[in-house]
């Protein structure tokens, strides 16, 4: 068996597993140095990377992934001009659909230097079917996790961690659910990751 590396898709959990491996000393993602720039597309990385270690990833029903995506420090709405007009966190769900139809659209357009790219890509991108890659659905985090953990022989508690309900308090503003999604912004995540559905078995609206 090789050792596990981590593939990381952005909005599915990977900065605390890259946290968590880290503090146990297993060097994931962003601390993985021969993975260079860790949001990148697993099939765009060398093959001889790619045929070294055993890989995880972690992937989401794409719908609750947008929404993740909407709030995001460097690709969501705080990283936007949305911000600097008074829309986040406020009780509007149009400009907020907006929003995510624009940022999906221009997915594939984001400056090379910029940290909002790999946002907002589809996930089955990251998935080699040449490759051993173990994949944990986010919706089943903990147990998957541990699963994996124990074949691999990692020695790693993940009980603390408890998943972001979608629906919070934050700021005193209530945050958008994927209830808040347009017909508009469904048809396109529909259309854009129609793929994603398929091969990681999220069921459509």
């Amino acid at each position: 068996m090789k050792e596990l590396k981590f593939i990381h898709i952005t909005k599915c959990a990977g900065t605390f597993i890259e946290n968590i491996g880290k503090s146990n000393n297993y060097y994931w993602g962003q601390w993985h140095q021969e993975y260079g720039w860790w949001h990148e597309a697993f099939v765009d990385k060398p093959e001889w990377l790619k045929k070294k270690y055993d890989w995880f990833m972690i992937v989401r029903n794409p719908y609750s992934r947008m929404i993740s995506e909407y709030y995001c420090k460097w690709a969501g709405v705080g990283k936007n001009e949305w911000f600097d007009r008074g829309f986040y966190g406020h009780d509007k769900k149009e400009e907020f659909n907006k929003f995510l139809v624009k940022q999906i659209k221009n997915r594939n357009n984001f400056n090379i230097q910029s940290r909002e790219r790999g946002h907002y890509i589809e996930q089955y991108k990251y998935l080699d079917k040449n490759y051993n890659i173990n994949i944990i659905k986010f919706e089943n985090f903990n147990v998957d996790l541990k699963n994996l953990f124990k074949k691999y022989n990692k020695k790693i508690n993940i009980d603390d961690y408890n998943k972001m309900n979608t629906r919070q308090e934050h700021n005193d503003k209530i945050l958008y659910t994927v209830e808040d999604l347009n017909s508009e912004a469904i048809e396109l995540i529909n259309d854009v990751y129609d793929k994603d559905f398929k091969t990681f078995g999220y069921e459509k609206m």
